[in-house]
């Protein structure tokens, strides 16, 4: 009887916190999973996949942390349904920087869930950066 109502403790506790009916997958950054290279502020997208029926986000948040594990964003609590191009606002990234994310979706009754760590690596992104770049030619 002790180990029925363990069980069912723990089962129920999964549920209220949306981690049994909930998962957060196909994180992308500017619609493509885990790009390099990219030169523009990067925007965000994500999908919820629920077996709970009538699901749906009620909120977000976004965190991003550089290769040093330094984070450089952290969106706080959004109250919001969307799941897709959420724009980066933190400080300014840096040129050929590997960074990580991550996005915790809350449900409609305060349940939540964390995605898996996605990446973005930024390419050159200051104009100078250029200047010393050899460029592929004809012999001539």
């Amino acid at each position: 009887m002790k180990q029925t109502l363990l069980l069912f403790t723990v089962a129920s506790a999964f549920s209220l916190t949306g981690l049994a009916d909930s998962e957060v997958t196909d994180l992308r950054t500017l619609g493509l999973q885990n790009p390099l290279g990219i030169e523009s502020t990067p925007s965000f997208s994500w999908k919820v996949s629920a077996t709970e029926r009538g699901y749906r986000q009620s909120a977000y948040e976004i965190s991003v942390t550089d290769a040093a594990g330094t984070q450089v964003w952290a969106s706080g609590r959004v109250e919001s349904s969307r799941q897709t191009a959420v724009s980066y606002e933190g400080s300014a990234l840096k040129s050929r920087t590997q960074y990580t994310w991550t996005v915790t979706s809350y449900d409609q009754r305060g349940g939540s869930i964390t995605s898996s760590p996605a990446t973005f690596e930024t390419g050159l992104l200051e104009q100078q950066e250029w200047s010393d770049a050899l460029w592929v030619a004809p012999k001539t």
